[in-house]
């Protein structure tokens, strides 16, 4: 508060700032939780596609022996046509597994620049 003459001091309404404050603090790590929740939701589910797709290598070697060299050896349409979907499952959780750890990483650097501002601000203070 101004002082009303040139003896009087400043003062300072603490009530008025720090609940808006603590608010403030109170939403920020709401959203940093939901934010390491999705982080590891995404982990499990990159963790799940990366078994997926070691498991339809798996299968596809075993059906396959020479197809990860391009060459497909003398084998009935049917397992030609098995292998080309597994090829393309696989490219397919590639690249949703690709994404996901984008967004993770996108995520994660949110989050330490949240971490960042809120240590400046609290240093500041």
């Amino acid at each position: 508060t101004r002082p009303s003459n040139d003896r009087e001091l400043y003062s300072l309404s603490y009530a008025s700032f720090v609940v808006p404050l603590v608010k403030a603090v109170q939403e920020q790590q709401a959203l940093i939780q939901r934010q390491q929740d999705l982080i590891e939701a995404l982990k499990e589910q990159n963790q799940q596609l990366k078994a997926d797709i070691a498991t339809i290598k798996k299968h596809l070697h075993a059906t396959a022996p020479h197809a990860h060299h391009g060459e497909l050896p003398p084998h009935p349409a049917a397992i030609r046509e098995e292998i080309s979907t597994l090829k393309e499952q696989i490219a397919q959780m590639q690249a949703l597994l690709q994404h996901q750890n984008e967004r993770i990483a996108e995520l994660q650097s949110q989050l330490h620049s949240s971490d960042a501002s809120s240590a400046s601000r609290s240093t500041s203070q």
